[in-house]
This record gives structure tokens, sequence and C-alpha cells, in this order.
């Protein structure tokens, strides 16, 4: 199931990019770009405090 859902998660992030090409002046493919970013982060544990 949480498979399901992290795939319905990126292809509406992926769908959303597509469509609306900006969001308060910011371009999608930015936005993307840095939840991608936070993700890996997150990930990697470099999100934690020590």
């Amino acid at each position: 199931m949480r498979n399901v859902i992290f795939g319905l998660a990126v292809a509406t992030v992926l769908a959303f990019t597509l469509v609306v090409p900006r969001v308060a002046g910011i371009d999608t493919w930015k936005i993307a770009l840095a939840l991608v970013g936070f993700g890996l982060l997150v990930a990697s544990g470099r999100g934690k405090p020590r």
C-alpha cells in the first residue's frame, strides 16, 4: 500500500509540473527539484539533528 501511495504522489507531482507552468511566480520545475532534494536529504538521514 505504501508503494501505491508513493507512486500516486509522484504521478501527481509530475502531472502538476507539466500542467501548471508557474505557481506564485515560481516555475514548477524548480519546486519539483526542491522537493526531490528535500526527499533525498530526509532519506539519507542528514535531516536528523545529532
